[in-house]
């Protein structure tokens, strides 16, 4: 495979333990590569998760700490040649409640990992996981390419600007060897917050499922579409300092993807609508420009809405019976 071109064979990954990271994991491990995986696990669930999951898998090594532990960092970055950068706090609402550790994590922690990737000089490719948040919102043109202009009003969304523009200075002053991908809405199997999954849950059990607004548009797709892309990127030469959209490439309101999940369900849950989250109006629109990923990376969605969708609600059905299950044994 390609990636073997460019000798890529020792990755650490950041925040490996979240739901992109569990993906990426599983499949980088399929072809090969020897990982490293840089994590907090503050939560319990993260270290049962892992446990279950990933104790089975080969050449992974499991380091516990902070990418704000420049020692930490250092001992990491022995013999890497790439790194994927996930740590991040990327709830919306709760970076409005909590911007300091928001900041925190999403600039202190990228600025301590670019700055320790640069005293590494074998390190071939820094790939940050960016989002579509850090364009204008009302966009000025849709669809969104990567020159339209970057501007947030959330603290989250202006903590990926900073990481974003701090990784392009990294390569005009540093010759950084980084990667930037602005990701569409993600959701898929081990998805277990969030709005979709939290629609499909309740779309499953016949709950009333409630849309603040509804008008407001997403680029949505599954995430193994934003792990080709990852792979892509390793791969290809040309990708180093530039930035990519990486999404399905189709606009979705709220309540459309609510409708379509109920249809597919063939739920009866009932739909309420309240007030547009703050920041939000009905001409919060998002459609991402994949043009030049497609040129670049040769990257195209691999697997669509439907087929997500359909391995989604299969996962959460799943999840939801099995919980059923051990709640019954236990009574």
């Amino acid at each position: 495979m390609a990636y073997k071109e460019r000798e890529i064979s020792n990755l650490l990954i950041t925040g490996a333990t979240g739901f992109v990271g569990s993906h990426l994991v599983q499949t980088l491990n399929k072809i090969g590569i020897k990982l490293k995986i840089l994590d907090l696990f503050r939560y319990k669930e993260n270290s049962i998760w892992m446990e279950h999951n990933f104790s089975n898998l080969k050449n992974i090594e499991i380091i516990k700490g902070s990418v704000l532990d420049r020692n930490l960092l250092n001992r990491s970055l022995q013999e890497i040649d790439s790194v994927i950068h996930l740590a991040s706090k990327s709830d919306i609402p709760y970076s409005i409640k909590d911007p300091f550790t928001v900041f925190e994590t999403n600039c202190a922690g990228t600025m301590t990992l670019l700055e320790q990737c640069r005293l590494f000089k074998t390190i071939k490719c820094i790939i940050l996981i960016s989002s579509a948040h850090v364009y204008s919102m009302p966009p000025k043109y849709l669809p969104i390419d990567e020159n339209h202009p970057l501007n947030a009003s959330t603290p989250y969304g202006v903590s990926k600007i900073f990481q974003d523009l701090m990784f392009q200075t990294y390569y005009k002053n540093f010759q950084s060897p980084i990667v930037v991908l602005r990701s569409g809405l993600l959701f898929g199997e081990r998805q277990q917050t969030g709005a979709i999954a939290s629609f499909i849950k309740n779309a499953l059990e016949d709950k009333p499922i409630t849309v603040q607004g509804g008008k407001q548009t997403r680029d949505v797709y599954h995430v193994a579409n934003l792990v080709n892309a990852i792979l892509l990127s390793i791969s290809t030469e040309d990708a180093i300092g530039q930035a990519f959209n990486i999404s399905g490439g189709y606009e979705r309101s709220i309540e459309d993807i609510v409708k379509e999940i109920i249809e597919f369900t063939q739920s009866k849950s009932p739909i309420y609508y309240s007030p547009y989250r703050e920041n939000e109006t009905s001409t919060t629109r998002i459609l991402l420009d994949i043009s030049k990923a497609n040129k670049v990376l040769g990257y195209e969605p691999v697997v669509s809405f439907k087929e997500g969708l359909e391995l989604t609600v299969n996962w959460l059905k799943n999840q939801i019976d099995r919980s059923k299950s051990n709640h019954l044994s236990l009574n």
